[in-house]
């Protein structure tokens, strides 16, 4: 399959000062495992990020003990390429990380995080675990020499901080937006001047003007960032996201060094964590829109001609990357039929549900 290296070159950026140079192959001493796990999420997204305190513990209590995951960097998010490059090269064991926030063009990536326009959490949840979803990515990582494991979903996210509404597509021209993923792509091919920036930076940069605009996750993570400090519009929905999801990234030698019933506790124990972030977002987003609302942040409305466009562009962006990419293609086509399949059956059952609701008295 063609597909491009997760990294160029060998270093490995912020995580040298908590990794060592030697291998980081488990240590099956007496029966004992021990791995290190790094993650790339900032700690202000707190929900995600404690899934990879959630899966260490999970594994520790499930194994009795023997198998343990340290969490090395618990303050450093490196980014995406540096955790995966490490896991390949078997200095780190383990990965946890948002694929979504590098724009990645490869097949895998772009799939394992959420595609624009495409799964919504639930559905998203089921093309993986009853679907042929988990069989099909798993091909493509195992390319590389890596497994992937659910860590979790935000479910959809919003839209973005602006300065002002958005009342038509055309305001879009030239406006400087920090976004990240399939939403940058999507941005651009609108006319959007995207710029790449950390969490970290968002808020400085919008404040001081270098942004217009900028695209994170939803209410609580947005929230815990202070986003709300720096631009007042909120911009709903998504540019074409159903969901966000996060992930665990195994190396094979380390998997393989495993004993069957310390796999199936890794398998275990992430879909654990999958059901515990969705949760945990689920719960806690409303109560985070009404503080921000509170705080006097003005809730919008994508216009119909921007949603639009924005469903446009996301269609021809992934023909284009299919067409480039085979693989991709073939998985693509797998999601878009279980979609279908899905949203024949939610039309009468969930969605006869929700109107009824809508409805009470």
């Amino acid at each position: 399959m063609e597909r491009r290296a997760f990294v160029q070159g060998a270093g490995l950026g912020g995580l040298a000062g908590v990794m060592s140079a030697g291998a980081a192959a488990a240590a099956h001493a007496k029966g004992l495992v021990q791995w290190r796990l790094a993650s790339n999420l900032p700690r202000s997204q707190d929900i995600a990020w404690r899934g990879a305190e959630s899966l260490a513990r999970r594994v520790h209590t499930m194994s009795g003990g023997r198998f343990h995951i340290e969490i090395l960097g618990r303050d450093a998010s490196p980014g995406f390429a540096p955790v995966v490059d490490a896991v390949r090269a078997g200095t780190l064991d383990i990965a946890h990380v948002s694929s979504a926030w590098e724009a990645s063009d490869d097949d895998a990536l772009a799939i394992g995080a959420g595609l624009s326009f495409g799964l919504d959490a639930r559905r998203w949840q089921a093309w993986m675990l009853a679907g042929a979803g988990l069989t099909l990515t798993r091909g493509c990582y195992a390319d590389c020499g890596l497994v992937n494991y659910p860590a979790g979903s935000t479910g959809a996210p919003m839209g973005g901080w602006f300065q002002r509404p958005l009342t038509a597509a055309q305001d879009l021209q030239d406006l400087r937006v920090r976004a990240s993923g399939w939403a940058a792509k999507v941005l651009h091919r609108l006319g959007a001047l995207v710029q790449p920036a950390a969490a970290e930076a968002i808020v400085p940069a919008l404040q001081a003007g270098r942004l217009d605009a900028a695209e994170f996750v939803g209410p609580h993570d947005d929230l815990q960032l202070g986003l709300h400090r720096a631009a007042s519009h909120y911009a709903y929905p998504s540019f074409g996201a159903g969901t966000c999801n996060f992930e665990f990234i195994v190396g094979q030698r380390a998997l393989a060094a495993l004993s069957p019933e310390d796999r199936a506790i890794l398998e275990a124990a992430a879909w654990q964590v999958h059901a515990e972030v969705l949760a945990g977002y689920d719960l806690l987003n409303p109560a985070a829109l009404r503080q921000l609302v509170a705080a006097g942040t003005r809730l919008f409305r994508l216009p119909h001609d921007l949603t639009q466009a924005s469903l446009d562009a996301s269609q021809a962006l992934l023909a284009e990357h299919a067409a480039r990419h085979p693989g991709f293609g073939r998985i693509l086509d797998d999601q878009r039929k279980a979609a279908a399949e899905m949203d024949l059956w939610f039309r009468f059952a969930e969605a006869g549900h929700d109107d009824t609701m809508r409805h009470r008295a």
